[in-house]
C-alpha cells in the first residue's frame, strides 16, 4: 500500500511524515498543497480515498484556524467553499476510480448528507453509478454499483 497525503496545512503535512516515520512507514508521500488541484493532475488510479479537507462553517472553529484560511486560502470558513471544494474533488479524481473503489467522506452530518461536508459532492457521486455502503454518523462510504 502507498499512502498519499494532501493539505494544504503544512502543520498536517508534518504530522503525516511524523507518524510514518515513527511507525517505520516508508512507502507515503505527504504533500502540502489543495486536494483538488491535486487530484486535478494525479494519473494514477485511485483504489481508497479518504476525504476531509475544507471545513464546514460551525461555531467552535479557534481563531488560528480561521486565520489560516485567511492567510494560506484568502477566505473565511464557509459551506459554500467546502460544498465546492468536495464536490471539484470528485470531479477531478473520476477518471482515476476503478469499478472497486472506494470513497470515504469525514463530516458528513446526517445520512442524506444535507449538511457538513459532501453536500453537493454525494449527490454528484450519486448521479455518477455510486452507492451508499455505509453511514455511520459523521462517516460516509461510497462504492461504484455493479451493473
Amino acid at each position: 500500500m502507498k499512502l498519499i497525503s494532501v493539505d494544504m496545512d503544512s502543520e498536517c503535512t508534518k504530522n503525516v511524515i511524523n507518524i510514518c516515520q515513527k511507525n517505520k512507514f516508508e512507502n507515503f508521500e505527504a504533500i502540502t498543497m489543495k486536494g483538488e488541484d491535486y487530484l486535478k493532475k494525479y494519473k494514477q488510479k485511485i483504489d481508497y480515498i479518504y476525504l476531509d479537507a475544507f471545513d464546514f462553517y460551525h461555531n467552535n472553529h479557534s481563531n488560528k484556524r480561521k486565520n489560516y484560511y485567511k492567510k494560506n486560502l484568502n477566505c473565511e470558513i464557509r459551506d459554500n467553499l467546502c460544498h465546492k471544494m468536495h464536490l471539484e474533488c470528485c470531479q477531478n479524481m473520476m477518471n482515476n476510480l476503478t469499478e472497486k473503489s472506494i470513497i470515504c467522506f469525514n463530516y458528513i452530518l446526517d445520512k442524506n448528507s444535507k449538511k457538513g461536508k459532501g453536500v453537493t459532492a454525494i449527490p454528484y457521486l450519486l448521479k455518477n453509478n455510486f452507492e451508499i455502503i455505509e453511514y455511520i454518523p459523521t462517516v460516509m462510504i461510497l462504492k461504484k454499483k455493479y451493473i
